[in-house]
């Protein structure tokens, strides 16, 4: 199944510099009120945001969703804290 987003076709290093991805990396995601407690929980969390910010900038006309995937990984913080607490 083909995207609706052909100029992700380009090269992945460009992606991950260009934008607000390395901003919101580094600005939005470290935020420790939003941030899981364990360090576990954190690339957990880390992981979660880079799947959504892959889904939301290939299944969506938004080509830029960083923002849109930070809200996604923060809305999954609870489940997070509550599975790497047992």
């Amino acid at each position: 199944m083909e995207g609706h987003a052909p100029w992700l076709a380009g090269h992945p290093l460009a992606h991950l510099f260009g934008g607000g991805t390395l901003l919101a990396g580094i600005f939005m995601l470290t935020d420790p009120v939003t941030s899981p407690m364990t360090s576990r929980g954190r690339i957990i969390f880390s992981l979660l945001a880079a799947l959504y910010t892959m889904l939301v900038r290939y299944y969506t006309i938004y080509s830029d969703g960083v923002i849109l995937a930070v809200l996604f990984a923060n809305a999954s913080v609870p489940l997070i804290d509550r599975v790497r607490s047992r």
